[in-house]
């Protein structure tokens, strides 16, 4: 009896033992462009692309740890549509660049973003705007979780939506 209680001591312990944080050597490091876009026919989103300059795994010896990446200024923004219609995006703020106001992707059609920046062009396939499926049905479920290191107890309602596609080619959701 007396044995297996240090056994379980002593798995106890193995297990709560310390976790050494790793921080991976990124002397030799390149920045790239790191593009964020997304394209919607939702006309209360706006279609906007962000761009900026990837920024190197944090190390203690890094002394942009914490910072936001830096944004790309002055790129060449544009949409084209499979029907050969290209849009022009504007950049409103440092590495922001929005579509025109009245533009909306169409479903069915396909776009492709392009972005020349100091003689350099980053392409896109093109990416079809596909039609949404309809929703089947919502289920609310009540919750109480713990959450967070501080062990907060939060009530609240998970959604649980159901749909149908019949399409075999892959399917992209975007939940908000």
């Amino acid at each position: 009896m007396r044995s297996s209680r240090i056994i379980i001591l002593l798995v106890l312990l193995g297990i709560s033992s310390c976790v050494d944080p790793f921080f991976p050597d990124t002397d030799e490091y390149d920045s790239v462009f790191f593009i964020e876009a997304l394209l919607s026919n939702d006309s209360l989103r706006p279609n906007l692309v962000r761009i900026s300059y990837s920024i190197p795994v944090g190390s203690p010896s890094n002394p942009a740890l914490g910072q936001p990446p830096e944004k790309v200024k002055g790129a060449i923004v544009k949409v084209t549509s499979s029907d050969n219609l290209s849009f022009s995006f504007t950049e409103k703020s440092t590495g922001y660049y929005h579509a025109p106001d009245n533009w909306i992707p169409e479903e069915g059609k396909s776009y492709k973003l392009t972005i020349d920046h100091q003689g350099e062009r980053f392409e896109s396939s093109f990416e079809s705007m596909n039609k949404a499926n309809p929703i089947d049905h919502i289920t609310p479920k009540h919750t109480v979780e713990k959450l967070g290191e501080t062990g907060d107890i939060y009530s609240g309602y998970r959604f649980y939506v159901s749909t149908f596609n019949d399409n075999p080619e892959p399917s992209y959701y975007r939940w908000e």
